[in-house]
């Protein structure tokens, strides 16, 4: 045994006595990321130690979960950690440089390690949390945040299938029947901050215009609306809603009634499916 940086000391600690952390800063890892690290270790060993705290006679991660993963894949019997004791001061700040400074950490991974750092180990001063992450009084408030979004929401943002600023625009809908909706248009269209940001606005405006919003428990696949909702994937020429995403276009209200109604009154648009190739790209108006 050697000793090592602030008060930890370097160990050969045999991997199967070695569990992982009791709260994982990360819910999933990427596998072609994990395959790279575990042929990198296998040919050239884990490089950078991972960090260990004792537990009794066995061992928990602190900080190298990955690396301690990939090193079992790789068929290692024994992990190059640094150990600390039990309640040592400096465990905490090495988990928080070890998971702040990963570009690729879940939001919502990190929103519930924060949390639970706030409560743990900071008393519920977020100022103290700040100064043990090492971030900024706005980013870690806008983490935490993110666990007040909807429970669906959240979940597509935990799998990455939309971006924070989609899903914080979503949460603005007061109806969650309809922000499941909006969530499936914006995962299916590939929807920026801004377009999201249109649609709920158009359906709030097109609610006030016609009374109250519905109660937030009623399905929008099962029971219409009072008030026609705003489909954003709706081409207004034919009125169909489906998977050909339609295009924006800016058009003054009083031009839209006075020349395009008129047009499309006038005109026959097609009721039904088309034969493939004879669609044109649908445009969609915004007043």
């Amino acid at each position: 045994m050697s000793g090592g940086r602030a008060g930890g000391v370097f160990r050969e600690v045999p991997l199967h006595l070695v569990d992982d952390p009791a709260l994982p800063s990360r819910s999933a890892m990427d596998d072609a990321k994990m395959e790279a690290l575990v042929e990198s270790i296998r040919a050239n060993g884990i490089i950078e130690n991972v960090t260990l705290v004792e537990r009794g006679e066995r061992f928990e991660v602190v900080a190298g979960h990955r690396r301690t993963i990939a090193a079992r894949r790789a068929g290692l019997v024994f992990l190059p950690a640094m150990v600390y004791p039990p309640a040592h001061p400096s465990l905490r700040v090495i988990q928080a440089h070890e998971n702040g400074r990963r570009e690729d950490l879940n939001p919502v991974d990190e929103a519930f390690w924060f949390t639970e750092l706030l409560e743990r180990d900071c008393g519920g001063d977020i100022e103290k949390l700040c100064g043990l992450v090492g971030e900024k009084l706005h980013y870690v408030d806008g983490r935490l945040a993110l666990l007040q979004l909807d429970e669906v929401l959240r979940d597509a943002l935990q799998l990455d299938t939309i971006k924070i600023g989609v899903a914080r625009e979503i949460q603005k809908c007061p109806d969650a029947g309809y922000r499941r909706y909006y969530l499936d248009c914006a995962v299916r269209s590939g929807a920026t901050v801004n377009l999201v940001c249109a649609w709920i606005t158009e359906w709030k405006n097109i609610q006030d215009a016609s009374g109250p919003p519905r109660p937030a428990t009623v399905n929008p696949a099962s029971d219409g609306p009072r008030a026609e909702p705003y489909d954003p994937l709706k081409c207004y020429i034919c009125g169909r809603s489906d998977r050909r995403i339609p295009e924006q276009i800016a058009v003054h209200a009083s031009c839209r009634e006075a020349i395009l109604d008129e047009l499309l009154t006038g005109a026959s648009a097609p009721a039904g499916p088309t034969s493939e190739g004879a669609v044109h790209a649908p445009r969609q108006t915004v007043t």
